[in-house]
């Protein structure tokens, strides 16, 4: 849609995934099998025709260049505009305490003088959902809104959302109040780190920023709430927000119900991820698999149950795997035993290891360990 652009933010703090982030930024953490995180927005946008994509990149960058490449996967290799990448401000893993770092959009305040569109799609890289910004801007221009917030009515006692700006609405979906706590026990109107503003409003509001050093953009439309005309929109499909090892760990194993997983991948237009040949899995006739997502190139002579695994990894014969993650080619050698477990890229699990976390505390083991 030529009226809207596109810009994926850092999230508000990646320490929280603690091993899984230690060697790459959010954007970039490997998710269902094949995918990144940041392919669920990105694809969003694409889907919604949108073809001016800016990244703000964050520390240890480089998986995440790795993974985009020139954006050819999402249509997004133009002579013109296209996919583009944005350094930070500030890209340290400790500093992101707000929702919308203006500090970044300052720091490229080019990048918006010179692209053509009149609306911002902003959007953080932690949502797992997939949703149609199309009908967003079409609820945003009924409204005659200046900013419309996405929203969801979730129960405050999931902790993914702990973090989030919630939302005081009023009869019409006018946002009246923003603020970090609920004001009530049992479901609120959590943001989801998604709005749509007109770009030469978001660039009044940086310069605001610059004068008055609140640099926090859902800060400013707070302050001035009552003379910016600001809606939400609901959105009411699945939604993941990875922030913790809990949250992480629960959505990737949601994909395997298949209602969630066919909802997330194909509800608004497919999810599109890096493209990588290789040749199918391979099930010897030992091997026993039972609700498992399974990529290409891997190898199952022992017992995989309720199970991630994601392109080239082994699993030996006699070893049991179950409720387990394990990332790109990792290696579980013969009479192995793992019970929800996370195991990041290239990691060797020796012969006879017993590893057994809990759901709500994963034994999480990190990139090319060796146990």
């Amino acid at each position: 849609m030529q009226s809207m652009m596109g810009i994926i933010t850092g999230t508000k703090s990646e320490e929280p995934l603690e091993e899984i982030t230690q060697h790459r930024c959010m954007a970039a953490v490997p998710f269902g099998g094949r995918y990144r995180l940041i392919d669920f927005v990105l694809s969003n946008l694409v889907n919604s025709g949108i073809k001016n994509v800016a990244v703000i990149t964050s520390h240890n960058y480089r998986a995440l260049m790795d993974h985009l490449g020139s954006g050819k996967e999402w249509g997004l290799d133009r002579k013109s505009e296209g996919l583009i990448i944005l350094p930070s401000a500030s890209p340290s893993v400790f500093r992101r305490a707000l929702c919308f770092d203006l500090k970044d959009l300052y720091a490229n305040f080019d990048y918006l003088e010179k692209s053509k569109q009149k609306y911002v799609v902003l959007s953080g890289n932690n949502m797992v959902c997939n949703i149609n910004f199309k009908e967003v801007l079409a609820f945003h221009q009924q409204n005659t809104a200046h900013v419309t917030v996405v929203y969801k009515e979730e129960n405050y006692t999931n902790t993914d959302h702990q973090d989030n700006i919630f939302l005081e609405l009023e009869d019409d979906n006018r946002i009246s109040y923003l603020k970090k706590t609920p004001n009530k026990v049992g479901n609120s109107n959590v943001s989801l780190d998604m709005l749509i503003i007109e770009r030469e409003l978001l660039k009044d509001l940086i310069r605001v920023a610059l004068v008055s050093g609140k640099w926090d953009l859902m800060d400013i439309i707070a302050e001035n709430i009552s003379e910016i005309k600001v809606y939400a929109y609901h959105f009411n499909g699945y939604l993941g927000k990875i922030n913790s090892i809990e949250s992480y760990y629960r959505h990737n194993m949601e994909l395997l119900n298949s209602e969630i997983s066919s909802e997330l991948f194909f509800a608004n237009g497919p999810i599109y991820t890096k493209i990588k040949d290789g040749p199918p899995a391979r099930y010897s006739g030992s091997s026993n698999v039972n609700n498992c997502l399974v990529a290409t190139g891997c190898s199952i002579e022992g017992s995989v149950d309720s199970s991630i695994l994601f392109r080239g990894v082994s699993i030996g014969s006699g070893a049991s795997v179950k409720d387990c993650i394990i990332m790109q080619k990792s290696t579980v050698e013969d009479d192995v035993i793992l019970q929800n477990v996370i195991l990041d890229k290239e990691v060797i699990i020796r012969k006879g290891t017993v590893l057994k976390g809990k759901d709500s505390k994963p034994i999480i083991i990190g990139k090319k360990n060796i146990i």
